[in-house]
């Protein structure tokens, strides 16, 4: 998901062809689907960034072809720009400028060394790839403070997982050796997500200590500085399963989305961080399910634009062989625009229930706020606290009969005590 200052970019694979749709601030779609490559396998393998104008879309073929597309801003795909072979496409990100593609060469049965490339605004690769990391198997990078960040997983050995970061440089290439972030060993790897602040990234990835119970797929982070210096300690985001984790950062939190599966089937979680990532408030659902297809997949589906998130994700399910394996999936691409994290609290409505005062409230799902009251303006007294996990409105009703406290006024606090 990219947004170039008018219009939204999101992408999504049909079958085979890798496709991009543009939607306004209305969320109304913009002309038809743009149809961007072919020949993708499975899992697809693509990703894409803003650069400049341009958005540079990346994919790998099943055959192994690396292929890339600048798509401007009218929508019309420019010419093919080869990337190599034999490589799978994990990511791309830029520096405003130009971009950098990283791919990984391992297989299912062997993972193998992961590369870079850069690839100039104008469509044109500049210099040879450079290795980032040998042994990778999931791979992430971000741009922030100069620096690009490159992060995976790394296996040393059966069911042993360490989650190791890189620097970058935007001119070159590698900046030091990789560095180990991750403190507790996982039982295996999965997608990773990387956000910045505009001071240091947040590297989050899954950490499973054991298998069909407590302490799998959990979602691990921890902050690295923009000169790929590791901070603090590392952070537990969520301990229930959170897998396909997507990031962003609104100027004061990072709000981070996840695929939950549980006996209850599938669902699209959230949690907003404060910005040294811990976590502020409970864990709400940003998106209901479409009919009978639950929200499913939000990788790579968040965007910050200035003023609110907006958030693509997958609704449906994987097409699965008799072993579970995964296939292919069948559904929608479907999306929502979320507030920010400081959009103000506020009253929709007011009015008397059976002699007791009701407000209905739209809130920041997800923000804990405090309810203060007071009989005398200049002075409030906390009341409790409410929020919402599910919904933006909440209806709260009072304990105390309306005409026991003719003058009443309520207000709302924000964690960060902004009235």
């Amino acid at each position: 998901m990219v947004f170039d200052g008018t219009h939204y970019l999101a992408g999504y694979v049909a079958g085979t062809t890798l496709l991009g749709q543009r939607f306004d601030a209305s969320g109304r779609l913009v002309g038809g689907p743009i149809t961007i490559g072919s020949g993708l396998g499975w899992p697809p393998g693509a990703a894409f960034a803003l650069g400049g104008p341009n958005v540079l879309v990346a994919w790998s073929t099943a055959d192994g072809l690396m292929q890339a597309r600048l798509v401007p801003p009218d929508g019309s795909p420019g010419p093919v720009i080869s990337l190599g072979s034999g490589g799978q496409v994990r990511a791309v990100a830029s520096d405003g400028a130009n971009f950098l593609v990283v791919h990984t060469t391992g297989d299912e049965e062997q993972d193998g060394p992961a590369y870079g490339v850069y690839v100039s605004g104008a469509g044109q690769v500049l210099g040879q790839p450079f290795m980032l990391g040998d042994g990778v198997a999931d791979l992430a990078v971000a741009y922030g403070g100069g620096n690009y960040l490159a992060a995976w997983q790394e296996p040393r050995g059966e069911g042993d997982s360490w989650t190791v970061a890189r620097l970058v440089s935007p001119a070159a290439g590698p900046v030091g050796g990789p560095v180990t972030l991750s403190t507790t060993r996982s039982w295996d790897h999965n997608p990773l997500a990387i956000g910045f602040d505009g001071e240091s990234f947040l590297v989050l990835w899954n950490c499973t200590t054991n298998f069909d119970g407590p302490g799998e797929l959990m979602l691990y982070g921890r902050r690295v500085s923009s000169m790929g210096i590791p901070l603090g300690d590392e952070l537990v985001i969520a301990e229930e399963r959170a897998t396909f984790p997507a990031i962003a950062f609104d100027g004061s939190h990072y709000l981070v989305v996840w695929s939950h599966q549980s006996m209850e089937g599938t669902t699209i979680h959230a949690r907003w961080l404060d910005r040294t990532g811990r976590p502020v408030g409970p864990v709400f659902t940003p998106l209901a399910p479409a009919g009978d297809e639950p929200p499913f997949l939000p990788l790579n589906g968040l965007a910050f634009d200035g003023s609110r998130f907006v958030l693509a994700a997958t609704f449906g399910h994987f097409v699965l062989l008799p072993s579970g394996e995964p296939v292919g999936f069948v559904g929608d691409v479907r999306g929502a625009f979320l507030s920010a994290s400081t959009a103000p609290p506020r009253f929709v409505s007011y009015g008397l229930t059976n002699g007791f005062p009701m407000a209905q409230i739209r809130l920041v799902p997800g923000i804990t706020y405090s309810v203060e009251v007071s009989t005398n303006l200049p002075v409030f007294v906390k009341a409790g606290e409410i929020y919402s996990a599910d919904t933006n409105v909440l209806t709260v009703v009072d304990e105390q009969p309306a005409d026991e406290q003719p003058h009443e006024f309520f207000r709302l606090v924000a964690e960060d005590g902004q009235p």
